[in-house]
C-alpha cells in the first residue's frame, strides 16, 4: 500500500506533541502541527509531559492530570492512592541523577510501563484528534509513525519508548530518528514546516517571523537539541537545496544529561539551602500542590535570564539580571520569621538572596549565573567543543550552530553559546520546541534525506580462525575473533553494504549461526573484549551434502553482509552455491525489529 499519511511524534522530558502530514491529493504536502491540548492553558505544539494514577490505573495525563491533582484536596489524593509523575522520562536513563518526579512511582510501576501508558494514552488521542479535526482515519499500511529519540537513550530506554507507539497489527509502521536529526531537517526544509523561519542570535530578523532559509549548500552546521532532560549534538554537512538538498554526519552524535530541568535542580538546591534545609524539606513534602505552583513561578522566571556580558558594569548587572520568584504562601510559613527576618532585604543587602514582604525570592544575577545556569551550560559548551574538535579532524570545519529544544529559548544559553563558540552564525528556530516534532514528520516521509550517517561504533562479525602466539599474549577474553566490518566515525551513506567471505570450518557443521557486534573501539580483536555487544544473531542452515561438494571446507563459499538503511541495518548471511540467505534487521540505534 503507498503510504498516505505520515504522524511524528516528540516525547520530551517536560513536554510531547505530535505533528501530521498528508500526502496525495494533488495538493504539496505541508506540517501540520496540533496547538490545543485538554486543559492547556494557552495553545501550543506540545502538551505536559504528566500523567495522574490511582493505585496503578492511568486515570489522566498532560495538562488534565496536572489540572486533576491541583483541584484535589489533600484528603482526596490519600484515599484514592493518588500519585502525580513529572520528568519520569528521565527515569529510562542509565547513570543519571536521583529524579523529582512529583510523587514517587505507584507500588508495582516501572519507569517502563509509565512511559508506555503515557505514549498509548498519547496515540489513542491522536487517532481520536486526526478523525474528528482532520477527517483522517488511519489505515494499517498506509500510516508512519516517526518517533524522536535522544541520541544518549540506551537500547532498553529506546524499547521502552517504542513499546507505547507500536501497534500489534502494523509494528513495522514506526521509525525511529534522533531529536537533533528532525531539529536540522526542519530548519534545512522551511517551504514544508509550519513555523520554520530561522533567527540570528543576536540579530534581528528581516521578517517578523523569522528568515525563511539561513542554511545554504556546503554549510557544516552544529545542532544542539536542549532540551528538558537531555542535550543532544549532531554535526551536519548540508549538501544541495531544495528538493535535492541531503543531510550527511559530518562527527559522531552525542549526547548527555544538561538539560532545562538539570537547571531547576539546581535552583531548587541553591533556594533549599538559603531558605532552610529543614523547613524546605518538610514544606515539599505536605503541600505537593504549592510545590507544582512554585515550578510554575519558577519556569516563568527562568526564561527571562540572560545574565549581563561581562563588560556591563556591576551595578547595571545586579539591577538587568536578578530574578524574583514568587513564593507560594505556605513555603513563606513554613520559613518562620527568624528565618524571613535573616532573608530581609535590608539585611540581606543586594548581592545576597533575599525574601522581600512581598514573598518574592530575589535571587541575584550573579548566583544565579555561577550556581544555577552555569554549571549546566558549561558541561553543554564542552559537548559542543568536543564535536567541533572531532568534525575539524574529519575536515569538517563547522561554520553554523542551530539552537532547537525547549532550553534553546533561555537568552542565558543562546549568549554563552555565541560567546563561547564564536561562529559565523547561531541559529534559532521561530518555536525551537516545535522544531523537533515538525522535523520528526519531514523524516518519516523522506529518511533519506538524511543520505550518510557517521557509525556510534565499530560493527563486525564473531568468525573463527586457527589459534596463535599472539592470541596466547592477549589479556582479552579469547571467545572469538571480532572480524570488522565499519569502524566508529566511519561514514556511511544510505544503502551502502559491507561484506565478508567465510566459510564453514569443519565438514560436520549443519549450520552457520553469525553474529553482529558492536564496540566504541577500533582497535578490538575478539569478542570477549570490554564493552563489546551481541546485537543480533542469524542461522543459516547448510545443505545436508555440502561437505561432498569441496575438497576443504574452506572452500565452500559463505559471505556475510551488513546493510546500512536510512533507519535500520540489516545482517545478512548467504549461501553463494545454492543462494539461500537469511537476515534479520536492528534499527541504526541498537535494538532488533
Amino acid at each position: 500500500p503507498v503510504v498516505s499519511l505520515i504522524i511524528g511524534v516528540d516525547f520530551g522530558t517536560s513536554a510531547s506533541g505530535f505533528a501530521y502530514c498528508k500526502l496525495g491529493g494533488g495538493d504539496a504536502p505541508r506540517v501540520v502541527t496540533h496547538e490545543r491540548w485538554p486543559d492547556q492553558p494557552v495553545p501550543y505544539a506540545k502538551t505536559r509531559t504528566a500523567v495522574l494514577y490511582q493505585g496503578s490505573r492511568l486515570e489522566a495525563w498532560g495538562w488534565s492530570a496536572w489540572k486533576r491533582w491541583g483541584e484535589m484536596s489533600e484528603g482526596v489524593r490519600r484515599a484514592g492512592s493518588y500519585s502525580y509523575l513529572e520528568s519520569f522520562k528521565l527515569l529510562l536513563a542509565e547513570g543519571g541523577e536521583p529524579v523529582d518526579t512529583v510523587c514517587p512511582l505507584p507500588p508495582g510501576l516501572t519507569a517502563t510501563q509509565v512511559v508506555t501508558d503515557f505514549l498509548s494514552a498519547l496515540r489513542s488521542y491522536i487517532v481520536k484528534v486526526l478523525r474528528r479535526s482532520a477527517a483522517i482515519t488511519l489505515q494499517p499500511g498506509r500510516t508512519v509513525w516517526c518517533l524522536t529519540l535522544p541520541a544518549m537513550w540506551s537500547d532498553a530506554a529506546k524499547a521502552a519508548n517504542r513499546a507505547g507507539l507500536s501497534h500489534a497489527q502494523d509494528p513495522a509502521s514506526l521509525v525511529l530518528t534522533l531529536e537533533p536529526e528532525a531539529a536540522m531537517l526542519s530548519a534545512a526544509l522551511p517551504s514544508q514546516a509550519p513555523n520554520a523561519g530561522l533567527f540570528t542570535v543576536g540579530v534581528p530578523a528581516v521578517l517578523p517571523g523569522g528568515n525563511p532559509s539561513l542554511l545554504a549548500d556546503g554549510d557544516v552546521v552544529l545542532v544542539l537539541d536542549c532540551g528538558g532532560g537531555t542535550v543532544d549534538a549532531t554535526l551536519h554537512r548540508v549538501r544541495g537545496s531544495g528538493e535535492r538538498l541531503k543531510l550527511e554526519e559530518a562527527a559522531v552524535t552525542r549526547g548527555l544529561l544538561a538539560g532545562g530541568r538539570c537547571v531547576d535542580a539546581a535552583a531548587w538546591a541553591f533556594i533549599r539551602q538559603a531558605v532552610g534545609a529543614a523547613q524546605w524539606d518538610k514544606w515539599k513534602a505536605h503541600n505537593p500542590v504549592e510545590w507544582l505552583v512554585l515550578m510554575g513561578n519558577w519556569e516563568a522566571v527562568k526564561r527571562s535570564f540572560g545574565g549581563v556580558p561581562s563588560k556591563t558594569s556591576i551595578l547595571a548587572r545586579m539591577a538587568r539580571s536578578e530574578l524574583r520568584v514568587v513564593l507560594p504562601p505556605g513555603l513563606v510559613q513554613a520559613i518562620g520569621p527568624m528565618r524571613l527576618a535573616e532573608l530581609s532585604p535590608a539585611v540581606a543587602g543586594n548581592i545576597r538572596t533575599c525574601i522581600t514582604p512581598e514573598g518574592l525570592l530575589v535571587l541575584p544575577g550573579q548566583a544565579v549565573a555561577a550556581e544555577i545556569f552555569g554549571p549546566v551550560v558549561d558541561q553543554i559548551v564542552a559537548l559542543a567543543w568536543e564535536l567541533l574538535e572531532e568534525g575539524a579532524g574529519l575536515d569538517n570545519s563547522c561554520n553554523k550552530v542551530l539552537l532547537a529544544g525547549g532550553f534553546a529559548s533561555s537568552p542565558y544559553l543562546q549568549r554563552r553559546v555565541k560567546e563561547a563558540l564564536d561562529m559565523q552564525a547561531v541559529l534559532t528556530p521561530r518555536e525551537p520546541g516545535a522544531a523537533i516534532v515538525t522535523g520528526a514528520v519531514l523524516f518519516g516521509r523522506q529518511p533519506t534525506r538524511l543520505s550518510a550517517r557517521r557509525c556510534r561504533c565499530s560493527y563486525g562479525v564473531g568468525t573463527s580462525r586457527p589459534w596463535t602466539s599472539e592470541d596466547a599474549v592477549s589479556n582479552a577474553a579469547f571467545e572469538g575473533v571480532f572480524t570488522r566490518l565499519v569502524k566508529r566515525a566511519e561514514l556511511v551513506a544510505v544503502g551502502q553494504v559491507a561484506k565478508k567471505k567465510c566459510a564453514p570450518v569443519l565438514r560436520s557443521q549443519a549450520a552457520i549461526m553469525f553474529t553482529l557486534y558492536d564496540t566504541p573501539s577500533n582497535e578490538a580483536r575478539y569478542t570477549g573484549e570490554p564493552d563489546m555487544r551481541q546485537l543480533a544473531h542469524i542461522k543459516l542452515e547448510l545443505p545436508k551434502d555440502w561437505a561432498s561438494t569441496v575438497s576443504d571446507p574452506e572452500d565452500y563459499p559463505l559471505e556475510v553482509e551488513v546493510r546500512f538503511g536510512a533507519t535500520e541495518l540489516s545482517l545478512v548471511a548467504r549461501d553463494m552455491k545454492t543462494g539461500d540467505a537469511v537476515a534479520t534487521t536492528i534499527t541504526w540505534f541498537g535494538d532488533v525489529e
